[in-house]
């Protein structure tokens, strides 16, 4: 005599077990099964329903804060939990933060006397503006605040322009020195300013974990 299949079925709305066909068919049919199925389906329309509102909601969140164009969707989501609670996880960077040209830049005594670089210095400049900082992370993406927010290839210009002009005002007070014969802080501000580039890398460095940003979270039943 052939050996007969195990048959076993599982109905997740109704935490039932069907072992034998019979038995299954039988439930399908049951008043309980046919309801659970069609409250199941009316859940998962009315979850789709929710999301298009939560959908509406965070495009006029984001008009309200004046979000500039260039924040896409990858900053949000939105996620239905097995309690059937909405998490809306939004990130809006703080429209009130300081330009990156409020960053009150060291004169350059100041890093001769201390022996800092300037990436050190513009680092704690801008840590201690808590989260008014012009500089975040967010995704492994550059933000940098300076006059709006911008992101990515314009944030990294914006930086560089910044790094760039806070190198030449530092050169400028280099050639003072000399002129002023004051040659031993000339080769001191050598070491600190030539020997030590100024970029978003050495800006980042070591404090990056500081810098990434938090959501703004809401939730909703």
């Amino acid at each position: 005599m052939p050996c007969r299949a195990d048959y076993t079925r599982y109905c997740e709305c109704c935490n039932f077990t069907g072992k034998t066909a019979s038995n299954w068919s039988k439930h399908i049919r049951t008043k309980k099964h046919l309801t659970n199925i069609e409250n199941e389906k009316l859940k998962q329309q009315n979850d789709k329903y929710r999301i298009m509102e939560l959908e509406l909601e965070l495009e006029k969140l984001k008009q309200k804060h004046s979000i500039t164009t260039n924040n896409d969707a990858s900053n949000n989501t939105i996620n239905i939990d097995n309690s059937n609670n909405i998490n809306i996880n939004i990130f809006v960077a703080n429209p009130n933060a300081n330009n990156l040209t409020d960053i009150v830049v060291p004169l350059l005594d100041e890093l001769i006397e201390t022996n800092t670089i300037p990436a050190e210095a513009i680092q704690k400049c801008i840590l201690q503006m808590g989260e008014l900082k012009p500089l975040l992370i967010r995704n492994e993406q550059l933000w940098v605040k300076q006059l709006d927010w911008k992101k990515g290839e314009d944030a990294e210009k914006e930086l560089k322009s910044f790094c760039n002009k806070t190198t030449n005002e530092y050169i400028k007070e280099m050639n003072k020195l000399i002129d002023n014969e004051e040659n031993d802080k000339f080769f001191e501000a050598t070491q600190l300013i030539y020997m030590n580039d100024l970029n978003k890398d050495a800006i980042t460095r070591k404090v990056k974990g500081k810098m990434i940003t938090a959501n703004y979270n809401n939730t909703a039943n």
